[in-house]
């Protein structure tokens, strides 16, 4: 690499010695179904109140809050697609209707 400005900190994904390692993302969490249930609640009200604000306004935040809600949605969506469902079995091992 080249110099290094005063006071500037370079983060490298392999890091070289004397520079700082970047940190990686933390893709497990341990979240209990109540958790859960409060983040989808609380993006649930959070859709509820954008979509309020647009039907009473009309106004220019309506597109800004429209790309929340769909931002919202697909957060839903994850959570939801994440989830596992049991259903009803059948004594032979398949599963009911």
């Amino acid at each position: 690499m080249g110099r290094k400005s005063p006071g500037v900190n370079r983060y490298h994904l392999q890091g070289d010695p004397g520079e700082k390692t970047m940190p990686k993302y933390n893709d497990t969490f341990k979240l209990n179904l109540r958790d859960i249930e409060l983040i989808e609640h609380a993006l649930h009200e959070q859709i509820n109140l954008l979509a309020h604000a647009n039907l009473v306004s009309g106004g220019a935040e309506t597109a800004e809050n429209e790309q929340k809600i769909r931002q919202y949605h697909e957060v839903l969506g994850k959570l939801h697609n994440q989830k596992i469902w049991y259903g009803q079995m059948h004594h032979t091992g398949v599963p009911l209707g």
